[in-house]
């Protein structure tokens, strides 16, 4: 199959942009897998004026101008994500429309009219959507008519997305590999990982870790809350036991995990199924999550996951203690039980195979009202 992947952020490589996070970064996975599996896969992602070269990818890359949100006229997040969208499709509508493409993965709703009006100028291709986030918009419910099937990276998103919308929404999380054990680091080290934005809570987690005592935080992500975060860390005294990373690549992140002993996902906001979440269990690291964070219940059936009310550092506070005081015998159990869950229901090859069915219209589809309440999620 002739494949596009079509993300406009995915190339946007802006330091200290509030742009890039693990959608983008998993848009590359998601295109390189396709690839593998034998499909063209071509990714069509935006250039802001005046940015260089496409990053490195073993799937095709095809960049076209775009406008960053915060040169649009701020009316709300909402308007000006639907906006940049809109404007980067309408500027390679030609390129997409010649490519004949057999099926298309768009990752947002405020991709919904861009589908319709590729139908609308005669494209007859099978249109999926990747849905990671409540970004419901005003007049989405029309234009998601033009799409083929629709799935969700979480159960709680496929719920809301299938009463919005009637129809079955699939369960497909990211894919992660699972990372090898290693012996922590003495002092243990806190590692979280993630954009640097107002609702990933590391402002909370900040104010937990100061009544944390024998540890080191490491922060590995950058965004525009850096410079007000780093300010944070020397009010309060941390200065020598917090880390901040700036933005790393994937293999120096992984070799961080294989260090840590405690990851945190701090959301203030909430966060559907993230991939430094996943891939923090995934290298068998205790994860300690706010009410926010759409981690799958597997892993808390696992007791993998310790959870804390968004926004309340003492809470956080008292959730790192408990980990940080826990033997390192019953640490690697539970490590070793939550590695197994993501070897088995969190791999490349099973979910990426689902993901071809919904590409080539082969899995379960339809409304509500015909599918029934039982099929409204599909889990992993």
């Amino acid at each position: 199959m002739k494949i596009c992947l079509f993300n406009v952020t995915s190339t946007i490589a802006r330091i200290g942009s509030a742009e890039i996070g693990g959608l983008e970064a998993h848009t590359f996975r998601l295109a390189n897998a396709l690839a593998r599996r034998g499909h063209e896969a071509i990714l069509f992602g935006g250039m802001p004026p005046g940015e260089g070269e496409a990053p490195v990818s073993t799937a095709r890359v095809r960049r076209f101008l775009c406008i960053e949100t915060s040169r649009v006229p701020d009316l709300g997040t909402r308007f000006r994500r639907l906006a940049q969208r809109l404007h980067f499709a309408w500027g390679c509508r030609r390129e997409f429309l010649a490519e004949r493409f057999d099926a298309c993965l768009v990752f947002k709703t405020y991709d919904f009219p861009s589908v319709w009006e590729w139908r609308r100028r005669g494209w007859r291709g099978r249109a999926v959507a990747r849905l990671s986030g409540e970004e419901f918009f005003a007049t989405d419910r029309f234009f998601a008519r033009a799409v083929d099937a629709i799935y969700a990276v979480s159960a709680r998103l496929a719920n809301a997305a299938a009463r919005r919308y009637g129809r079955v929404c699939p369960v497909i999380p990211n894919f992660v590999e699972a990372s090898p054990f290693a012996a922590p680091e003495d002092p243990p080290v806190i590692l979280a990982a993630g954009r640097l934005v107002g609702w990933k809570g590391f402002d909370v987690l900040l104010r937990a870790f100061a009544r944390i005592e024998g540890a080191r935080l490491v922060i590995a992500g950058d965004g525009p809350e850096r410079g007000r975060l780093e300010a944070l860390a020397r009010n309060l005294g941390l200065a020598g036991r917090v880390e901040f990373t700036e933005a790393i690549p994937s293999g120096e992140l992984a070799r961080r995990r294989a260090v840590a002993r405690v990851a945190v996902q701090p959301s203030a906001g909430y966060d559907s199924c993230p991939n430094a979440a996943l891939e923090a269990l995934g290298a068998g690291l205790s994860l300690t999550a706010s009410t926010s964070v759409d981690v799958p219940a597997c892993f808390d059936e696992v007791e993998a996951v310790r959870r804390f009310r968004a926004g309340d550092a003492e809470g956080l506070a008292m959730a790192l203690r408990e980990l940080l005081d826990e033997p390192l015998a019953a640490w690697r159990m539970r490590g070793a039980r939550a590695r197994a869950l993501t070897e088995d229901g969190f791999s490349e090859e099973r979910l990426v195979s689902r993901l071809e069915e919904l590409l080539k219209g082969e899995a379960r589809g339809g409304s509500l009202a015909d599918a029934g309440r039982r099929d409204r999620v599909a889990p992993p």
